[in-house]
């Protein structure tokens, strides 16, 4: 990028064109929060004995149980909720790494430090 300015209608039309990007992407950075928000998500376990859902924060919104689960030991319905409940936050990671691609794209530092600070916060497997 040449910084070069020759003259002060250079210079400021250098400015109205950063102002330009620096609206667009605090545009863009506000529709990726707010498509990240709205976001919801369910997992189950590979037998399907358990389903979770997730809100976007990753808190558990529902978790149902089949008949199957009702059936079988304590410790096999532990590990369901647990594989079900990972299950969901991957699903919501996906979710939100969509969320963020389709606007800031895949190579925004501020999109990847959005999608790392969800990372963080969910169960995935």
């Amino acid at each position: 990028m040449d910084f070069s300015i020759s003259n002060p209608e250079e210079a400021k039309q250098h400015l109205r064109d950063w102002k330009q990007r620096a609206d667009k992407l605090a545009e863009d950075t506000q529709a990726a929060g707010t498509a990240i928000q709205r976001l919801t998500a369910t997992g189950s376990d590979a037998n399907e004995t358990v389903e979770i859902s997730l809100d976007a924060n990753g808190s558990m919104t529902s978790v149902k149980l089949s008949t199957a689960a009702q059936r079988q030991s304590t410790r096999h319905t532990e590990r369901a909720i647990i594989e079900a409940y990972r299950a969901a936050g991957t699903q919501l990671l996906d979710r939100a790494r969509e969320a963020v691609s389709s606007t800031l794209g895949d190579e925004s530092p501020t999109g990847r430090a959005m999608i790392e600070g969800i990372r963080q916060r969910l169960p995935t497997g």
